[in-house]
């Protein structure tokens, strides 16, 4: 009888587990959806260097594409700094 009671107790933790797993992750539609968000407008800002590149931008302010280029590279190097500090800390962390 003591067993069966520690069975449940560890299926009913793990069950607990996995649902704060479940719990803390986006919905897929929603990471989907912000995914397709984050490609065209990565699209959009390709486009429209092109077109500053070939002189063909009249009606796009080249500096508002400026900044928002700079942004993104900004960006990227910040998600890539803090990158390197949770691996930093998740290889520590396993020592």
């Amino acid at each position: 009888m003591h067993s069966l009671n520690l069975q449940l107790l560890l299926i009913s933790l793990f069950t607990l587990c996995i649902l704060r797993t479940a719990a803390a992750r986006p919905l897929p539609s929603r990471y989907f959806r912000e995914k397709i968000d984050h490609q065209k407008r990565d699209l959009d800002l390709r486009t429209r260097k092109i077109l500053l590149a070939n002189g063909e931008v009249h009606h796009i302010d080249k500096r508002k594409l400026q900044e928002e280029l700079h942004d993104k590279r900004s960006a990227h190097i910040e998600a890539a700094i803090l990158a390197s500090r949770q691996a930093a800390k998740n290889s520590f962390s396993w020592n």
